[in-house]
């Protein structure tokens, strides 16, 4: 399995305790129905994949302040297909589903889900096990990746999302058709007391191909998921705890 391991922002806030996240084969995941409510929050992460208790405790804190449900899943990434799951308990229990009993298990939950028998899951050069058994036998959905948790005082102060292109940054704005996404985050966000931000930088293709994060275009919405500020901090303020 090749997973895309880290991103220029990851590498520049490394050892930066005002930021948590994770990457390579493992996501933190917000589902929602099509109304873009936040129903499930699922920590998904391949057997290989170190435990990070620091991270795992923001997901939980997430949660928590939202009431939105939380569970961890574990799957077999060094396997060519899956056909079963580790469902991991907040006791340190462990429980192994199969994948038609884990749609069950989304549906229970309130996430839509389709009709029809889940088969094996396959381990691919461009996506895991878990991502193809979500598009193919999940419903209607609303789901996105938690790319950035921002940390204040030890406790989750803000969401961001990270965007990036070769667009420079003065003309730069979120695409409307990203807007699902965002306002799911935003919802979930608005639950919590938390902030929701999008941290965009440019990616340069000419002469060299590399990610620019010497500057951060940052949006910072309301909880109406209204955009009440723009602002361009360079990557030092970015990564103050005080940038909000």
């Amino acid at each position: 399995m090749k997973y895309y391991k880290s991103n220029a922002v990851y590498d520049n806030l490394e050892m930066n305790s005002c930021f948590s996240w994770v990457s390579g084969n493992a996501w933190i995941l917000i589902y929602g129905d099509y109304s873009f409510e936040p129903k499930l929050i699922v920590f998904v992460h391949g057997s290989s994949w170190k435990i990070d208790d620091s991270v795992l405790s923001y997901v939980s804190s997430i949660s928590s302040r939202t009431s939105v449900p939380a569970i961890r899943i574990e799957f077999d990434d060094l396997s060519n297909e899956i056909e079963f799951v580790k469902i991991h308990k907040g006791s340190g229990d462990q429980l192994n589903l199969q994948l038609d009993d884990l749609k069950k298990l989304f549906f229970k939950y309130g996430v839509p889900v389709n009709d029809g028998l889940c088969v094996k899951a396959v381990n691919d050069s461009t996506s895991s096990a878990y991502h193809n058994w979500q598009r193919s036998f999940l419903g209607t959905i609303v789901v996105s990746d938690v790319d950035l948790i921002k940390i204040k005082n030890e406790s989750v102060e803000a969401l961001v999302e990270l965007k990036r292109s070769f667009v420079s940054l003065d003309k730069w704005m979120p695409y409307k058709a990203d807007y699902p996404n965002f306002r799911l985050i935003s919802n979930l966000c608005d639950r919590g007391g938390f902030k929701f931000f999008i941290a965009y930088n440019v990616r340069h293709t000419r002469p060299l191909f590399f990610d620019d994060v010497s500057f951060i275009k940052l949006f910072d919405f309301d909880a109406g998921f209204n955009l009440s500020q723009v602002s361009i901090l360079n990557f030092k303020e970015f990564s103050n705890p005080d940038f909000s």
